[in-house]
């Protein structure tokens, strides 16, 4: 069985507890961290992930016709040959 498409999201986020300084980032790890290390205060960090399976043009799984059919929605481009 063909695993479905698969798409991995996640989101990153600290708050200092003492002085609401925050970052939303994909390094709110580290920066929570040098704040820390910096000011000494407690930091809370929130690392929320999701993974889909499955693809809205894909039914239980597998490929439609329509799909696998379609036509390319942009031209193909070519590639001039090499002097």
């Amino acid at each position: 069985m063909k695993r479905p498409t698969k798409t991995t999201t996640h989101t990153l986020k600290a708050e200092c507890q003492a002085c609401n300084w925050r970052s939303e980032a994909g390094n709110a790890l580290g920066t929570a961290a040098q704040h820390h290390d910096t000011y000494g205060h407690q930091v809370i960090t929130r690392i929320d992930r999701e993974i889909t399976y499955g693809d809205p043009h894909e039914t239980n799984g597998q490929t439609t016709i329509h799909d696998a059919l379609a036509e390319p929605t942009e031209p193909t481009a070519t590639i001039p040959p090499s002097p």
